[in-house]
C-alpha cells in the first residue's frame, strides 16, 4: 500500500516534469529549400536543401546540388572566375540574403528551357546562372541597380535560355548588352520534357 506523503510526491514530480518541458523552447527547425523535380525523389535523391546564409561557398554548394546532373556530366562547373565579390554584391542588391531566396528565383524547369546553356564545349559557371536568374527574375531592376556594368555582352547560349522567361529585352537594349538581331538568331529555348512516370501505350483495338 503506497503512502499518501508517497503518492502526493510522485504527483508533484510529474507536473515539475510536464513544467519542465513546457519551459524548454523546442529546437529550431532550419527551412528546407525545395527546388528540384519530383523525379529527384524516386530515384533517392534528397528533394529538399538546408537553408542558410548567401556567402560565396553556400551558393557554390547549392548550385551544385541543385544542378548536380550538369556537374556530374562535365556542362556545369562550381567556379567562379574571379567573380565572387561581384556576385555576392549583385544578390544583395537585387535582396537575395539565404538560399532560400536564391532558390526561389531558380525556375524549376530551368534543366529542360535552360538547357542550351549546359554545353561541355563551354560549361555554365557560378557568375553565369546566378546573373540569368537574376535576370529573369527583375531584369530592370537587375541593370539599374545591380549590374554597375561590369560585363558586356550575352553569349548566344544564355540568350537562349533567357528566351523562354524574358517578356521584355528593354532593359538589354538599354544596357547596351544585347541588340533585338541576337535575340531573334539566339537559338530556340528547348521543349521542356514531362515530369513523373511515363504514360503506358495502349494497343489500338483490332479490326474486326
Amino acid at each position: 500500500m503506497t503512502p499518501a506523503g508517497g503518492r502526493g510526491f510522485s504527483a508533484l514530480a510529474a507536473l515539475a516534469a510536464v513544467a519542465a518541458v513546457t519551459a524548454c523552447p523546442a529546437p529550431a527547425r532550419v527551412p528546407l529549400v525545395q527546388n528540384r523535380f519530383a523525379e529527384d525523389a524516386t530515384a533517392g535523391r534528397p528533394t529538399a536543401y538546408r537553408n542558410g546564409p548567401i556567402t560565396s561557398e553556400s551558393v557554390a554548394a547549392f548550385l551544385s546540388w541543385r544542378f548536380a546532373h550538369q556537374l556530374a556530366d562535365g556542362t556545369f562547373v562550381a567556379e567562379y572566375n574571379d567573380t565572387e565579390a561581384d556576385v555576392l554584391d549583385e544578390l544583395r542588391t537585387m535582396g537575395i540574403d539565404d538560399l532560400h531566396e536564391l532558390a526561389a528565383i531558380v525556375p524549376p524547369d530551368f534543366d529542360q528551357l535552360g538547357a542550351g546553356e549546359f554545353i561541355i564545349e563551354d560549361a555554365a559557371n557560378i557568375p553565369g546562372l546566378v546573373r540569368d536568374f537574376l535576370m529573369i527574375q527583375d531584369p530592370r531592376r537587375y541593370f539599374q541597380k545591380a549590374w554597375k556594368q561590369r560585363w558586356q555582352s550575352i553569349l548566344p547560349a544564355n540568350v537562349s535560355a533567357l528566351r523562354a522567361y524574358v517578356r521584355d529585352f528593354g532593359p538589354f537594349y538599354d544596357a547596351q548588352v544585347l541588340t533585338p538581331q541576337e535575340v531573334t538568331e539566339a537559338p530556340r529555348p528547348v521543349a521542356p520534357t514531362p515530369i513523373g512516370p511515363r504514360p503506358v501505350p495502349v494497343a489500338a483495338p483490332r479490326r474486326p
